[in-house]
């Protein structure tokens, strides 16, 4: 696989109303390193402009309704996103990524999805925090890839999979053959009460579901779902899953086109669009059923303070999260900002790291999800808390 390849997939946690009364967790890999000065840039910094006179920074003048705070705003092609913080619903995270500093997309995705310093782990945290769960659900789409694999942050626990639609999962048989068959199943499970018959229970219960389901997803996808974006049919499926509550925990969801070496503008608003509309319906498709879904968004690695020649950005060091739920203590923006001083980059002119990514998802995990195992999550690590969870 090339490093180019390997960059272009976006992800996905949840856990559904069916299982135990903890959050389902959404988390959306931006892949190709999103420049978080461009999409959440910090015009109150006196050195922001000087840098970045280069692009047309109108959209995210200070005076502008986009604004965050009176410090941080909002770039225009977000604005999809700006009634979710209005409300309380989203927090940004700032000067956030991996502290390591590998510019490398696959190297830093890879830390990004291990979360573990340490040689030779082959599982990623999420599937580390799944396999801890002491009543995990049997439905098989437990834990889900919104994609044709499952990578690396879902490796470490049982029946994980890719998913690209729901007729995916589906038994095929002779259209004669569906009625007794199922039929036949049903009795073979039904009056067990030993770990197999109830897992073909759930599977059973689960396949019928899905059935019932997959006349309301696709060509019969409501006026406010676009579904020519990936991301948006990918959301639009999950939406659905959560509402179903068929026993669903984890989904992982993949976004490309953040790498803007070249023509910034031109490269990334369309994926910024896409990511803030596909949210916003997302948020409100769920309705009240917000309050138990916790999304975060998050990216490798940030771009470089002071743009290429060619109207871009390189590969830099810190970027931005979005966490997104019905009990995020949102419309805040969560920093410890360094400035953009020449003695506050690094060497190489970046954006230093903070926060680090570990920080985020280690508060979502213990306090939205109820697994207080942190240090075998993220061995190693000790994180510090922001305080955006409720």
């Amino acid at each position: 696989m090339t490093e180019q390849s390997a960059i272009a997939q976006e992800k996905l946690v949840i856990r559904p109303g069916a299982g135990p009364a903890r959050d389902v967790l959404v988390t959306v890999l931006l892949r190709g390193g999103m420049d978080a000065l461009y999409t959440l840039p910090p015009v109150a910094d006196p050195d922001y402009a000087r840098h970045r006179a280069a692009f047309d920074a109108s959209a995210t003048n200070p005076r502008n309704p986009l604004k965050l705070d009176e410090f941080f705003s909002l770039h225009a092609n977000f604005e999809p996103l700006a009634e979710i913080y209005r409300r309380g619903h989203m927090a940004v995270v700032h000067a956030c990524g991996p502290r390591q500093g590998l510019l490398s997309h696959f190297d830093a995705m890879r830390l990004l999805e291990q979360a573990s310093e340490a040689e030779g782990p082959k599982d990623g945290w999420l599937g580390r925090h799944l396999a801890m769960q002491p009543n995990p659900s049997h439905s098989p789409l437990r834990a889900i890839a919104l994609g044709n694999t499952v990578p690396l942050v879902l490796r470490g626990v049982t029946g994980a999979r890719a998913l690209d639609s729901l007729e995916e999962m589906r038994i095929e048989l002779p259209v004669d053959w569906k009625p007794g068959f199922m039929t036949a199943l049903a009795r073979l499970y039904g009056s067990g009460s030993n770990p197999l018959s109830a897992i073909g229970r759930g599977t059973l219960a689960t396949l019928a579901d899905l059935d019932r389901l997959s006349s309301e997803v696709g060509a019969n996808a409501g006026p406010h779902w676009d579904t020519h974006s990936p991301l948006g049919r990918q959301l639009q499926l999950v939406a659905k899953l959560v509402r179903a509550e068929v026993g669903l925990e984890a989904a992982v969801l993949t976004q490309l086109g953040w790498d803007s070496h070249v023509s910034q503008a031109a490269q990334i608003d369309g994926p910024m669009r896409a990511l803030a509309e596909a949210l916003r319906v997302f948020v409100d498709e769920l309705g009240d059923r917000i309050d138990r879904v916790t999304v975060v968004v998050i990216s490798e690695f940030g771009r470089r303070v002071a743009p290429n020649g060619a109207g871009g950005t390189d590969h830099g060091r810190a970027s931005a999260a979005l966490v997104l739920g019905g009990n995020i203590q949102g419309g805040k923006v969560y920093s410890r900002w360094p400035g953009l001083s020449a003695d506050a980059l690094d060497r190489d002119g970046n954006l230093p790291v903070t926060t680090d990514f570990r920080d985020v998802l280690a508060e979502i995990i213990e306090r939205r999800l109820g697994n207080a195992g942190i240090d075998r999550v993220f061995p190693g690590y000790q994180p510090n808390y922001l305080g955006f969870t409720a």
